[in-house]
């Protein structure tokens, strides 16, 4: 503006000049001036404002929904998906009848407001009243328009409406009961109803009136809505231009009518009905109790612990990831819904598709749109058939899974015989490290996550929302050993036929704290065995003389080799990573080592944990990462460089322990020795173990925290049972499934868990398997 320069501008501040002409050379000198930047004329500002108001009210914006992906199973069956179609849903005020007179009250208010303050209460009901029957008769319409185009009849409009209305007075009920009782504790006094009530969510929300309804009655819906919508707008904007325009609205009660996808995730095989054949189970079940008869068993809640399920999202989801519609169209609103545990919320990113939008010009009919993006699908390794079939196999009412007398030996007192007993089995391909099934017991249905939530979430018996396969862990008795024995070939701390004299007992001062079976039942030793003797005979004190020779830190050091103490990385959340002494601190020392070479004491794996181990056994020392979704790209390999030899003669050892007349896993004591495994065409290789526990006892929160302070009575006590089977067709070079089955609490592990394992494979073998 004026302001001469001795030499031109920098190329800078030709750059940063947003007026291509405002340098120029000056008359006649070497020198340049600024010119003024041309201006764009103004507008008032109350007209730009009145403009873009009524450009807002020709402009209807739209979002348009996404769909989450799906979960298949193996053999691309649906697990999980959205239901494609539409709900009508409606405010809670107009379904519970409140919204006439609240409407009425604003709008009668906002007529006469210079007159209000005068008038008298007769006048103002008078008034109110007139308004009201108004509204009443667009709420009538409503319900007629939505029973025609629904199909259905006015009393079942009415039905559904009276049901959502006692389902949130419930909610409302608990909680201010809920919040009463906090109170009167805060206060140390009563606190009347009146002040402790409170208004909940559900009485600000809409609730769904017609479910599914037909793409004809989409239209239709959305029609009334949109003029609902262009009438308030209008309303809205005349009201800017003269705040005494009259209210000509008639489509109100529209505007609390919406389309939505339904707050529903089908899970369409959660409950399944399968017949499952007796001829393979023990005596007392195939002969005396159903007569070698099929029987129909209804399974629910089938994969729920591995699969999931949805929620509501929270405070928290809404702060940590907004909807912005000129940003991430994949954050989240009020009722979206999010995956709460299981595949559903450890793959949420995946699974959550990114919403759209559409803008309409009213005026012209022209539209912009962004197309909603859909959730990516997920593959998972399960096969949802054969986890229902052992579901099924591990219900109680089938009757492997209960107290029965030939559990327990003739001097064991029978208590508690017909009780149900909890546990887990996975099913695991050596190969790929893929889970074919994890089934955990009792499981959990979406019928009691609905309707009955405490059940699952605090019930300390059963602890049903307890994913056993994965997030519980037990101490693994006598399956332990091969893992052990193939440590002490691969140290070459033992001959590969070498024998070591087992006198029954470990130490000579304490022959009753460390012995063997057979000298515990009958005073007799194993004397001289080699390592294929030890596991099919399960001779504690050989394992105890190896782990000597080993050393607690070499024992500690294989042990997290094979996975312990770490979770397996499975993609699965809510993993436990078992437990096991820390070689650090020395603290494995401290207790005695040797039980550790034996399953007890300070040292717990998890079933899946478990069953990747005996994997990693048969690739010959491979250890891969199992994993519950389908996978592109190849698994990291850890060698563990085991001794080819020693795990020939482990596998040797199981193989006696399942088909030798004196293998531990091989016969049912007290059936008169019948056979555990009784499948045709499969080579079977197995290892049971009893593992000594610690009584379950009820936790006791006397402070509220969340956290037991103190516990109560014994809920459960007694061994885990454990089976640890591989299997393979018979002709085949290696075995091709490991199965990992735990029994909580249920006693001798071949006599419980063996016939489990004996029923699971044989459902491999109907699935094809084997």
């Amino acid at each position: 503006n004026g302001c001469w320069c001795a030499r031109p501008p920098p190329a800078s501040a030709w750059r940063a000049c947003n007026w291509p002409t405002r340098w120029a050379r000056s008359p006649g000198a070497r020198s340049w001036v600024t010119l003024p930047r041309p201006r764009r004329p103004r507008q008032p500002r109350q007209q730009q404002r009145r403009q873009l108001e009524a450009e807002k009210v020709l402009r209807h914006t739209e979002r348009i929904p996404t769909v989450r992906g799906r979960i298949f199973d193996r053999h691309q069956r649906v697990l999980a998906e959205d239901e494609s179609t539409f709900d009508v849903v409606v405010a809670y005020p107009v379904i519970a009848g409140d919204w006439a007179y609240d409407l009425a009250s604003q709008v009668t208010k906002a007529t006469y407001r210079n007159l209000w303050p005068g008038m008298s209460a007769e006048d103002r009901d008078s008034l109110i009243t007139a308004q009201q029957k108004v509204f009443e008769q667009q709420a009538d319409t409503l319900w007629d328009v939505l029973a025609e185009v629904g199909q259905t009849n006015h009393k079942t409009i009415e039905d559904r409406k009276n049901k959502i209305v006692r389902g949130v007075h419930r909610i409302s009920a608990r909680h201010t009961q809920h919040r009463q009782r906090r109170l009167q504790e805060q206060r140390g006094e009563s606190v009347p109803w009146a002040e402790a009530f409170e208004e909940v969510r559900e009485q600000h929300q809409s609730h769904a009136i017609l479910h599914n309804i037909s793409a004809q009655a989409r239209r239709i819906i959305e029609r009334f809505i949109a003029e609902a919508e262009l009438e308030q707008r209008r309303y809205a904007h005349n009201r800017r231009l003269d705040r005494n325009a009259p209210d000509e609205r008639t489509s109100h009660v529209w505007r609390q009518v919406a389309l939505e996808r339904p707050d529903r995730r089908n899970y369409p095989f959660e409950t399944m009905t399968l017949m499952v054949p007796t001829n393979h189970l023990p005596s007392p079940l195939t002969i005396d109790q159903y007569h070698g008869q099929d029987q129909e068993i209804m399974v629910a809640g089938v994969g729920l612990h591995t699969i999931g399920r949805m929620r509501r999202v929270w405070r928290e989801d809404l702060q940590a990831r907004p909807f912005r519609p000129g940003g991430d169209l994949g954050g989240y609103l009020a009722h979206d819904r999010k995956g709460l545990f299981g595949i559903e919320g450890v793959m949420e990113s995946q699974l959550r598709g990114t919403r759209g939008w559409r803008i309409k010009q009213l005026d012209t009919g022209q539209a912009q749109q962004q197309s909603a993006v859909p959730g990516h699908d997920v593959v998972l390794t399960i096969d949802i058939k054969l986890q229902a079939h052992i579901q099924a196999i591990m219900s109680p009412g089938f009757g492997l899974m209960k107290r029965q007398w030939w559990h327990f030996k003739p001097d064991q007192p029978r208590l508690d015989l017909g009780q149900p007993l909890n546990g887990a089995t996975i099913v695991l391909e050596i190969a790929t490290g893929q889970v074919l099934a994890a089934v955990s017991m009792p499981p959990i249905t979406l019928r009691q996550l609905r309707e009955n939530p405490s059940s699952v979430y605090t019930n300390q018996y059963d602890s049903p929302f307890r994913n056993r396969a994965i997030a519980q862990p037990y101490q693994p008795g006598s399956t332990i050993k091969p893992l052990v024995l193939v440590a002490a070939y691969t140290d070459g701390l033992l001959g590969l036929d070498q024998v070591i004299d087992t006198p029954g007992y470990l130490w000579p001062d304490k022959p009753t704290v460390y012995r063997d079976w057979l000298y515990k039942q009958k005073g007799l030793a194993f004397g001289q065995i080699d390592g294929v003797t030890a596991i099919m005979r399960s001779s504690n004190v050989f394992f105890g003389l190896l782990a000597q020779r080993l050393g607690s830190d070499r024992l500690n050091w294989w042990f997290e080799q094979y996975g312990l103490g770490c979770t397996t990385g499975s993609g699965l959340p809510g993993e436990h990573r078992g437990e096991l002494p820390s070689s650090s601190d020395g603290s494995h020392s401290q207790w005695g080592w040797e039980f550790m070479a034996i399953g007890q004491g300070p040292i717990r794996w998890t079933p899946l944990q478990a069953a990747n181990a005996y994997a990693s056994l048969v690739r010959g020392g491979r250890h891969i990462q199992p994993t519950f979704v389908r996978r592109d790209d190849a698994p990291v390999v850890r060698d563990l460089n085991l001794n080819r030899s020693g795990l020939d003669r482990a596998f040797r050892g199981m193989y006696g322990s399942a088909n030798e007349l004196q293998g531990t896993t091989h016969r049912l004591s007290q059936l008169d020795g019948e056979a555990i495994f009784n499948t045709e065409g499969v080579l079977i290789r197995a290892k049971s173990g009893t593992a000594q526990a610690v009584s379950l006892r009820e936790a006791i929160d006397d402070n509220g925290d969340g956290l037991p302070d103190r516990w109560g009575r014994e809920l459960r006590s007694g061994d885990h049972a454990w089976v640890i089977a591989l299997v393979q067709p018979e002709g085949t070079e290696k075995p091709t499934y490991v199965i990992a089955t735990v029994v909580e609490y249920g006693g001798s592990g071949g006599q419980v868990a063996g016939p489990v394992v004996n029923q699971v494979i044989h459902a491999l073998q109907r699935e094809g398997y084997l």
